[in-house]
């Protein structure tokens, strides 16, 4: 008996062991040291800056801004629109082909412009939509009990001979 025992032991030890490995843990997304911003960085005015080069990988890295002005290989400007918040801490995106840094608000404007906006309006109004036709089909579906009901009632009425 307490061999049957030890083996369920083991064989449940076995499974819980096989899971763990089978399970792959995902990573969190950790910044370089070179980027990590600390409170007296905050108050020296450094910010972490998102750059991406032209063959397509990203330098994350730590700079001061100096009278509205980051300077990463060239001179960048920088104002409030430009500026994201990460992890409670301020980023800007940094492309190198462009003087200026990714700005939500003008590219917010591209995409009305050319049309490629996703509309979060059309996807209530369909929602909305769908709603009603849901109600009125639950409604229907109501109606059509009733009128079957009625019409095996007067069936039976009719075929027992009636009044």
């Amino acid at each position: 008996m307490e061999d049957t025992k030890n083996l369920k032991q083991r064989m449940e030890e076995l499974e819980v062991r096989v899971l763990e490995q089978s399970i792959p843990k995902k990573e969190k997304f950790k910044f370089p040291k070179k980027a990590k911003l600390k409170k007296k960085d905050f108050k020296n005015g450094y910010i972490t800056v998102c750059y991406l080069n032209n063959n397509k990988s990203i330098d994350f890295l730590k700079k001061q801004i100096i009278d509205n002005v980051v300077k990463i290989n060239d001179y960048h400007e920088v104002t409030a629109d430009n500026i994201f918040i990460y992890d409670n801490k301020p980023m800007i995106f940094v492309p190198a082909w462009s003087e200026k840094p990714f700005n939500s608000k003008e590219h917010f404007q591209e995409t009305v412009e050319e049309g490629t906006l996703t509309m979060t309006q059309r996807y209530i109004l369909n929602a909305l939509e769908t709603d009603k036709i849901k109600q009125k089909s639950q409604i229907s579906g109501k109606m059509v009990f009733f009128i079957i009901l009625a019409v095996l009632a007067l069936g039976y009425f009719f075929s027992s001979g009636g009044a």
